[in-house]
């Protein structure tokens, strides 16, 4: 029997209602899951046949650790979706630039690594940005994400500059649609896609996270913009069982399931296909 790891993090032991979906799927195909704890110290990693990301929401607060866990799993040879180069490079923002250099559309975007001197207004006048969001580079959840305009950026120099002595930062244009007409999410499993939705931002604010306020409705996209992103992902080389096509998130915990069957079914496909490869 196969043994699969569906990894979390300690706020979220019994992982989400959406993952439990999954849980029973892949029992009833008589594939035996453990939740596991990604920092916990007694967990025989090496034995499970397949180790999925899952809820590990704190790793953008604990970057280095997270990183080095992932090491850890690369050096003994355990079997981690998606692959720990994947992960590790996904984790940091600035992946935006390798796939805007492959030519996939992303929101115009300026990297800042940490302690490299930046003036705030300065790169919204060069660029001519009226409006930017600013972000760590390694973020999720919208942590530490703020607006910027024109206006505002003198004032807000001091923070940019306290988050620097932290952090690379990434600021990248102010997306109005996201605001008028919501972010779209495709979601992939092996290399097919499942579902999308629709993220939508509560009024007055830009975050499309639920912490924020934001929500998700279940979507069925045109025809000539589900391709488009179809496309898009048969840019990718790698091997990737699952990912986000928004800004191609490979290692982001939720796969916006919402909580239905059938994307759960889906997501149990590609990994009973999967772990049955070796």
């Amino acid at each position: 029997m196969k043994r699969i790891a569906l990894v979390t993090y300690q706020k979220l032991p019994n992982l989400t209602a959406d993952d439990r979906l999954l849980l029973a799927n892949l029992h009833h195909h008589d594939i035996a899951t453990q939740t596991a704890i990604w920092d916990a110290h007694d967990v025989a990693w090496e034995r499970f046949d397949a180790i999925i990301l899952r809820s590990c929401w704190d790793y953008h607060l604990r970057p280095e650790e997270f990183a080095n866990w992932i090491e850890g799993l690369d050096k003994i040879g355990a079997p981690l979706w998606n692959l720990p180069r994947v992960v590790k490079w996904n984790m940091d923002k600035t992946y935006l630039r390798t796939i805007s250099a492959q030519g996939f559309t992303i929101a115009p975007s300026i990297s800042i690594e940490k302690s490299a001197p930046a003036h705030l207004k300065k790169v919204l006048e060069e660029q001519g940005w009226e409006r930017a969001v600013v972000k760590p580079t390694i973020s999720a959840s919208a942590f530490q994400t703020w607006v910027v305009t024109r206006e505002n950026a003198a004032s807000n120099q001091n923070t940019l500059d306290e988050m620097l002595t932290r952090t690379g930062v990434i600021i990248q244009e102010f997306v109005d649609e996201v605001q008028t007409i919501g972010e779209w999410s495709f979601i992939f499993f092996n290399k097919n896609f499942s579902h999308a939705v629709l993220k939508r931002t509560k009024a007055g604010d830009f975050r499309v996270q639920q912490e924020h306020g934001g929500y998700c409705e279940t979507k069925i996209p045109d025809t000539a913009f589900n391709e488009a992103s179809r496309r898009k992902r048969r840019g990718i080389k790698w091997c990737i069982v699952y990912c986000k096509r928004r800004k191609r998130r490979g290692i982001e915990p939720e796969q916006d399931q919402t909580s239905t069957e059938d994307c759960s079914f889906n997501c149990r496909t590609a990994v009973v296909c999967t772990s049955g490869r070796g």
